[in-house]
């Protein structure tokens, strides 16, 4: 979403999305962001190819948005291009625009002027044919593969008169998901009693409220989803952005107690709720389904005015000497989950037992060892980029010569015939 910067889209601020008579031109095929460009550093984004040849390097499925002001034309090209240049074992998630129910963005403000109030139809009624119509075009390349496609609509999991009435005016065949956010963070009346204590707040204050605002408001906001939309209508709920939410109200405001709100992004507490979130999300899941779950997001540095969203706040922190509570949670929720390639649930779920174990046996030199057959196993730095590749001479176990390796975090792909798994790696 932020890669292929679909907020505003075209635009470098959300107010000139809808503000002359030009843009209600949709845009053509060939003023999308290309390989050829001198920067991708751009209101269009890194282009569609370079997303997919990282999910190609890493095997990892691909979520893509389409721009709010894309043409027909620009629809197809793109998930023609997405269907021929994606490894075919990987699987597509396409959703139209990000938050078209978001005020603050101005592609929800495009299309409440230009297919609402232009064409006098009440919103958010007016935007659906627009999320349709991407639906549609999607699904009709897609037509001879459609189980590699997971066309996806998004709702405001708060909102649910709003949800209801986007999605129930959707044609039910033309989706697979509905998306929702799963955030933990703090609402107005915790906001308030933190803001009257001030610089005294502490981290066990923050963390009260966070605990009150999942009991009493976020956990009945996607029971109602599941309740009103996922099983009536058997749609698969997948969460397009989750974690931490905590941040002041109303947002983008430097607090009274910002003090506290920085140190709870280090402290334990954090991790803590982290657990207690996972649990709960959990619980929510009808039996015997899956749901993707993607934390919003890796990178960011710390801010109690605009929120601390990054669970590393550099590409090379040091966790022995800055503690990186939301990474630590999440990478065992990962570790969890081993065994699950996908967040499709017509596929098989790996027994807990489906796990890999990385022996060191010298500086440098480790062992992967399992007790079921592996073939390969790939390393990757935190970038992204391939820097090993290792073959499995006999399948119960990998030599990884790693010396000459610069100590740090990276990240261990191991391919077995039942799928891959993927595991963090730290080099001394």
């Amino acid at each position: 979403m932020d890669w292929g910067a679909t907020n505003n889209w075209g635009h470098d601020n959300s107010w000139t999305c809808d503000d002359g008579p030009e843009d209600t031109i949709l845009t053509r095929w060939d003023e999308r962001s290309k390989m050829t460009n001198y920067t991708w550093a751009t209101n269009k984004g890194v282009p569609y190819e370079m997303m997919c040849d990282l999910c190609n390097s890493l095997g990892k499925d691909l979520w893509v948005c389409v721009p709010h002001c894309a043409s027909d034309e620009y629809i197809r090209e793109m998930a023609t291009l997405i269907k021929g240049r994606l490894n075919a074992n990987l699987k597509i998630y396409v959703e139209y625009s990000n938050e078209i129910w978001n005020w603050m963005f101005g592609q929800t403000q495009w299309l409440n002027n230009f297919y609402c109030e232009g064409r006098k139809i009440s919103w958010p009624e007016g935007i659906v044919d627009r999320v349709q119509n991407n639906l549609n075009i999607w699904t009709d390349v897609f037509a001879d593969d459609l189980s590699r496609l997971t066309r996806v609509a998004g709702v405001q999991t708060a909102w649910q008169d709003v949800a209801n009435r986007t999605i129930r005016n959707l044609d039910p065949d033309s989706f697979d998901a509905i998306a929702l956010t799963a955030y933990f963070g703090l609402g107005e009346k915790g906001d308030s009693v933190l803001d009257g204590l001030g610089a005294s707040a502490t981290v066990s204050d923050v963390a009260r409220f966070v605990r009150e605002e999942m009991k009493e408001n976020e956990v009945e906001w996607i029971k109602s989803d599941y309740d009103e939309l996922g099983i009536p209508l058997n749609k698969q709920i997948v969460y397009y952005e989750a974690g931490q939410h905590i941040t002041p109200t109303p947002f983008g405001e430097e607090p009274a107690y910002a003090q506290a709100l920085l140190d709870i992004q280090r402290d334990t507490a954090i991790y803590n709720l982290y657990k207690e979130w996972f649990a709960k999300i959990e619980d929510i899941i009808p039996n015997g389904q899956q749901a993707l779950y993607m934390n919003f997001s890796f990178i960011g540095t710390l801010s109690a005015q605009y929120g601390s969203w990054g669970i590393l706040e550099t590409l090379d922190q040091d966790t022995s000497r800055v503690p990186a509570p939301k990474y630590k949670a999440l990478m065992e929720q990962i570790s969890k989950c081993e065994g699950i390639t996908s967040a499709d649930p017509g596929k098989s779920v790996a027994s807990p037992d489906y796990k890999i174990k990385i022996v060191r046996r010298s500086k440098g030199h480790y062992l992967i060892l399992a007790d079921f057959p592996l073939t390969a196993a790939t390393l990757f730095d935190l970038n992204g980029k391939k820097v090993g590749f290792f073959d499995a001479r006999i399948s119960d176990f990998i030599d990884l010569n790693l010396e000459g390796f610069t100590s740090g975090n990276y990240i261990l792909l191991v391919k077995t015939p039942n799928g891959e798994i993927s595991k963090k790696m730290a080099l001394d």
